[in-house]
């Protein structure tokens, strides 16, 4: 064989294994590309959530050319108390069916008020009022209304439609009631708090998008105090803010923070008679507990699912014997704690391992919301994600 001939095979063997290895090369890449292309969306899926998981930023409010109102502001740097939680009674529901109207559980602490269907559209019912006569008032977030409803649960009357008119609503999260039978509204995507009379007559609406004194973004817990000054949770400023009964902000509290005083996406708002301020501090996974002035005095609470521990808590509430009740969200569940924070009574089953699914059964709840209290000690929970009313009879 001629040397030119040897020369020339000598290469094509050598080329040979580098072909192949390029060749193996070339059919491992679509799968490499692939688990970077996968990687790459989880954790692009993850960031969103987190973000999502977030109130956004306010933005600047127009009409800001306005003159700066002075408020005193309240941070973090007050003594607190921090409670350990302890074993308190857990009350367990005695089966029932709900029906579509008022369905009394015979020997039970349970009454499911309003039920799914027994109202025309009620999708989810997000918060709750008692006025002075008895009558219950709803606030539906994704039908945007208002629904009154008989003590007994009968419908009576319906406010409001998608909009951002006086007396429309786009989102409306929590209600209040002052002494006259007035209706507060956290209108939440609205930006705004409105004042509505008994008959459902709009009479005053408060705030736009933003961050300053009287602004809002995303507001979501409204309480009225016995002087009949409104307080506002301003989840997405991370804030309260306090309000005359004409609409003239009167204070700011807090900074976004886990100190005592600050607050991360407040949610629920409650007043008791001598004017304690207690906050559903629903990102923090604790109730705060403020003086009247916004000075922090105690926290209760931190994450978890043993008594006195929260996931996301998201309302609050007051009976005449100053114990707290808690809207334990995404456990499940309401809680009852003494005027000190102590842990008395646990309501509802939290969904673990042994119960994947809330259960319907009344007395058990699926993402509960608003909460209130009656003159007469009974309890009203807005039974969010089942799309009811229940009325707890202690």
């Amino acid at each position: 064989m001629p040397a030119s001939d040897r020369h020339q095979q000598r290469r094509v063997a050598a080329a040979t294994p580098r072909s192949e290895s390029r060749g193996h090369a070339s059919r491992r890449s679509p799968v490499l590309v692939a688990s970077a292309a996968a990687l790459l969306v989880v954790g692009l899926t993850a960031a969103v959530w987190l973000l999502a998981s977030r109130p956004p930023t306010p933005p600047q409010a127009a009409g800001a050319d306005a003159a700066p109102v002075a408020l005193p502001t309240f941070a973090a740097g007050a003594p607190q108390k921090v409670l350990e939680p302890i074993s308190p009674e857990i009350l367990t529901p005695t089966p029932g069916v709900a029906g579509p109207t008022a369905v009394v559980v015979t020997n039970s602490p349970w009454q499911v008020l309003i039920a799914r269907g027994a109202v025309r559209d009620m999708t989810s019912p997000s918060g709750v009022a008692v006025d002075p006569d008895g009558n219950v008032w709803v606030a539906d977030f994704e039908a945007n209304f208002v629904q009154k409803f008989s003590p007994g649960g009968q419908p009576l009357n319906r406010f409001g439609q998608k909009g951002a008119a006086p007396g429309q609503f786009a989102g409306p999260s929590s209600l209040a009631i002052d002494g006259q039978g007035n209706l507060y509204v956290a209108d939440t995507n609205n930006q705004r708090i409105q004042k509505l009379s008994p008959s459902g007559q709009s009479l005053a609406s408060w705030g736009k998008g933003g961050d300053g004194p009287g602004q809002f973004w995303l507001p979501t817990g409204v309480a009225v105090d016995d002087q009949g000054k409104v307080y506002i949770a301003d989840r997405g400023n991370h804030r309260i803010q306090v309000m005359s009964p004409s609409g003239e902000p009167l204070a700011q509290w807090g900074t976004r923070g886990p100190a005592p005083g600050q607050f991360w996406s407040p949610s629920g708002i409650a007043v008791d008679r001598s004017g304690r301020v207690f906050v559903a501090d629903s990102t923090n996974q604790r109730v705060q507990v403020l003086s009247s002035s916004g000075q922090p005095l105690a926290q209760w609470g931190w994450e978890g699912a043993d008594p006195g521990q929260f996931e996301f808590p998201s309302s609050v509430a007051v009976d005449s014997s100053d114990n707290v009740y808690v809207s334990d969200t995404r456990n499940g569940r309401i809680q009852k704690l003494s005027p000190n924070g102590e842990p008395l009574a646990v309501w509802g089953i939290v969904v673990g391992v042994n119960t994947p699914r809330p259960s319907p059964q009344p007395g058990t709840f699926n993402s509960p919301g608003g909460i209130t209290v009656d003159g007469e000690g009974a309890l009203y929970v807005a039974d969010t994600r089942n799309a009811r009313i229940q009325k707890l009879k202690q």
